[in-house]
């Protein structure tokens, strides 16, 4: 059997876990009960790191999305913020009864709201660098309009010169 507890082997039939002095149950249907219990405990456990470390990363390029966006690094911010909306969007599941260390569960409990902020961060970031580019783009495009009013109609330059 395994202890539900700590998850120590346990020999069939004894009352007590050798390991940390939990009471066992007396049929197998409740001590295979009992592993299942474990295991998801473990895996609850697992995921609640992941999610942990996956926001972690996620807030940093939000972070990163923000301040290089509003900066010359526009294209940066904005895969930054790409990437951290995603990190932040594909967070494994994760429920916080099954977890049982106290330091993984005060992490976790920060890590999801810590999440929504850096969903807002990397949009933020991504909508400013769109909007950086869009504004670019239009400047590029008037810049050009011009030349070409100037070069290939010459009375759009005398008319421009009467107004100013």
């Amino acid at each position: 059997m395994v202890c539900s507890n700590c998850g120590a082997l346990v020999d069939d039939g004894s009352a007590f876990c050798t390991q940390c002095g939990n009471a066992m149950p007396s049929n197998s249907a409740s001590a295979a009960q009992n592993y299942d219990y474990g295991n998801e405990i473990m895996e609850n456990e697992i995921n609640a790191r992941e999610y942990v470390s996956s926001v972690s990363s996620g807030f940093v390029f939000g972070v990163i999305s923000l301040i290089t966006s509003v900066t010359s690094f526009t294209l940066v911010g904005f895969i930054c913020g790409i990437i951290a909306m995603i990190r932040n969007k594909k967070l494994p599941s994760v429920t916080e009864e099954y977890i049982t260390d106290p330091m993984l569960l005060a992490d976790y409990r920060a890590a999801k709201s810590k999440a929504k902020f850096s969903k807002t961060l990397g949009l933020a970031g991504t909508v400013i660098s769109a909007i950086r580019y869009v504004g670019t783009v239009l400047f590029l495009v008037g810049y050009i309009v011009i030349i070409v009013l100037f070069a290939f109609f010459p009375m759009f330059g005398i008319l421009i010169e009467e107004f100013i």
